[in-house]
């Protein structure tokens, strides 16, 4: 209905995301973040830690209310099964506009998965869902840490940078609140703490020209994991952006309220997308922008005489005729 499938841009009401570390998704859980997206009217949810999702299928279908709601998995490959794993849900207006482009999406092992939305008014935006090894891996050494990165690298660099594009996940950083040595990549709400991901994690923004959009948002429960040695929360889970649609995002919160069976809060970002404006093939000069140019260019000014003076030539002997 038009209802269901109401524009991303519609005025009354803005383009919601959220990313959530589920700690294992079970045939409930996923029921829960359905009967969520319904009340909270969500377009996607990327959801980290799914772990081995019981054999399902890559992809699903969930019928409700509202529509038929689309799941995407990516999980671990044979020897990793319990291991990680990635899920996207989109709602049925977010799957209108995936079908639209061409029903792209990317599964990159199981921490990074990708998909296009496309619509008229708005251009593309590519969303992806990331779940970066923890701290502790990366202190024993693992090479998936910096496997991670480059897979997160090869993604971004294959996207347009006219697209728009947000990735959400688990990126197991605590980013800490020195915005002045990364000014303009977080801003003033961060949390305190910062580890060695966290550094990488900026260190990978400022390169890219990407803002941690959830750090501009006054929060009263900014922590989305809860240590459970001294019961403390930590900021580890992001959405990142490029700096020149940061505009895009309305508000960014810890969705307190929706309550999951997992050891993390899930993060809610609410954008309002503008209209891309048209490219120009070259510039458009009116009025006195002409004559400066043609006096500029000696040569220009030569013909545009000599093409004056042909059509004059030959509107005079259409009338003497």
């Amino acid at each position: 209905s038009t209802k269901t499938l109401r524009p991303l841009l519609h005025p009354r009401g803005g383009l919601k995301l959220v990313t959530w570390n589920a700690c294992s998704l079970r045939e409930i859980d996923m029921f829960c973040v359905l009967d969520e997206m319904i009340r909270r009217k969500i377009d996607i949810v990327a959801i980290q830690e799914t772990k081995d999702w019981r054999g399902r299928p890559e992809t699903a279908h969930y019928y409700t209310q509202r529509g038929m709601h689309r799941t995407f998995t990516s999980t671990a490959s044979a020897c990793q099964k319990k291991k990680d794993g990635i899920t996207i849900i989109m709602s049925p207006r977010a799957t209108h506009c995936w079908e639209a482009a061409g029903k792209e999406l990317h599964g990159l092992g199981h921490r990074l998965l990708r998909l296009r939305l496309t619509d008229k008014r708005f251009g593309n935006m590519w969303v992806v869902s990331a779940y970066a090894p923890t701290q502790a891996s990366r202190d024993q050494g693992s090479d998936e840490f910096e496997a991670f990165y480059h897979h997160l690298q090869d993604t971004i660099q294959k996207i347009p940078r006219r697209d728009r594009l947000f990735i959400l996940g688990d990126f197991n950083a605590r980013i800490g609140r020195d915005k002045a040595t990364w000014e303009h990549i977080i801003g003033q709400y961060g949390m305190p703490d910062e580890n060695d991901n966290g550094r990488t994690l900026l260190e990978f923004c400022s390169d890219n020209a990407l803002v941690v959009s959830n750090t501009f948002f006054r929060q009263r429960r900014a922590g989305t994991w809860k240590c459970n040695v001294n019961q403390q929360w930590y900021s580890l889970d992001h959405v990142l952006t490029r700096q020149a649609d940061a505009a895009d995002v309305l508000n960014i919160k810890v969705a307190t309220s929706m309550h999951f069976r997992s050891d993390h809060r899930p993060l809610l970002a609410t954008l309002r997308l503008k209209p891309r404006p048209k490219l120009q093939t070259g510039p458009k000069l009116k009025g006195r922008q002409v004559a400066a140019a043609l006096r500029a260019d000696s040569s220009g000014a030569e013909k545009y005489a000599q093409c004056v003076a042909r059509t004059l030539s030959n509107r005079t002997l259409t009338a003497a005729e």
